[in-house]
């Protein structure tokens, strides 16, 4: 924080007085954060403290708490991870805690590729005796053998798709109401040395948010919201090999586009990607070695939960972005049985697992309840 508010020049005190109690309350900020809205929080008062600052639009509280345009993009930069327009409520929420994350514990990064950390996990389910079953689609429920417990992966078109799944009309009618969010548009660079950023910190960061000013960041954000393609889209880069140089030098970008995007030529969001990303590392082009773009449509054929290039499971704006699928006491409890663990199910999108976390509690708190004796022995 310190090291941080030291580069903000004559926004320092007020950087550090935004973000010092969510700093050094870091775990408990982030433990509510990652809480279903309908249980009460472990740490209520953190939460009334995180709350009355997250829940007003970030580009409104940085024209408030900040003089300088540098520590509002930097703030707002932090907030457009919710995919959506810094103008929006609940935007503050995200600058707040990916910055104090960032100024915490940063943002790690996976040593040898994503790809490592599945196997981890595959390890670990096998040290568990559990039985893979991968290359199969599962389009009825009653195709799979009898279980105590079905936990879903999947966003609320592919579950009103399902067959053999007798849905609540309550639950039934929430997911038909689901709204899904702009999406991403995909592009890796394979270069011959780093990006040569202007500012050479900024070549030392793992993730980097290429926007521009706070006015330049809700202009792209707003005609993204407008189903338009910006001129100069928000960019998030992602340098890797700062951080696990075993990678090679290869850049990961996407930016925020419209839903469904359709390019209007080949190369169109490639090139306003390279573009943008040359306004503040001239020279970055005659680094390019190759390049690699995914749309939105093929990110869904990819995995059909990223329904038309949505990243999130669903858009992070108005009560959506508390409220995921719905409003209930047992919000991942889809039918008896049945459970959904998707980014559209509490606490929302983001790279925490949580909705499989507490998609597994629901399953087993109705296992215990159903079951006197296992309750009996867990009490003993």
């Amino acid at each position: 924080l310190a090291d941080t508010a030291a580069e903000l020049g004559a926004d320092a005190r007020a950087w550090t007085r935004l973000h010092g109690h969510i700093v050094r309350h870091i775990d408990e900020h982030v433990g509510n954060a990652l809480t279903p809205l309908v249980r009460w929080p472990d740490r209520p008062v953190r939460l009334a403290q995180f709350g009355a600052a997250g829940i007003v639009p970030a580009s409104q509280l940085g024209r408030a708490a900040f003089a300088t345009p540098q520590a509002r993009a930097l703030f707002a930069g932090s907030a457009v991870h919710a995919i959506t327009s810094p103008t929006r409520p609940f935007t503050s929420a995200f600058g707040l805690l990916f910055g104090g994350l960032g100024m915490t514990r940063g943002w790690p990064v996976v040593e040898g590729g994503t790809g490592a950390l599945i196997d981890a996990l595959l390890n670990l389910l096998r040290s568990h005796h559990a039985r893979l079953h991968t290359g199969c689609e599962v389009r009825d429920l009653r195709e799979l053998p009898a279980a105590e417990a079905i936990i879903v992966n999947l966003t609320p078109q592919q579950i009103l798709g399902l067959r053999g799944l007798e849905l609540p009309s309550r639950v039934s009618r929430s997911l038909t109401r689901w709204r899904y969010g702009s999406a991403v548009f995909k592009v890796d660079f394979h270069l011959s040395e780093p990006v040569p950023w202007t500012d050479p910190r900024v070549g030392q960061a793992g993730t980097v948010h290429v926007g521009g000013t706070v006015e330049e960041i809700c202009r792209a954000e707003g005609d993204v919201g407008k189903r338009r393609m910006p001129e100069r889209p928000l960019v998030l880069a992602c340098q890797q090999y700062v951080a696990d140089p075993s990678r090679g030098l290869t850049l990961w970008t996407y930016a925020h586009v419209p839903r469904g995007y359709a390019e209007r030529y080949p190369g169109e969001v490639t090139e306003l990607i390279t573009a943008q990303i040359e306004r503040f590392a001239p020279g970055f082009r005659d680094t390019i070695l190759a390049t690699h773009a995914t749309s939105p449509a093929e990110l869904e054929r990819w995995n059909p939960n990223l329904v038309g290039g949505d990243i999130a499971g669903g858009s992070m704006t108005g009560l959506q972005t508390l409220l995921r699928p719905r409003l209930s006491p047992h919000p991942h409890r889809l039918a008896p049985g049945v459970y959904m663990a998707s980014s559209s199910a509490a606490p929302g999108a983001g790279v925490h697992g949580m909705p499989g976390w507490w998609a597994a509690e629901e399953a087993r708190n109705s296992q215990i309840k159903s079951f006197p004796s296992i309750r009996r022995g867990m009490e003993r």
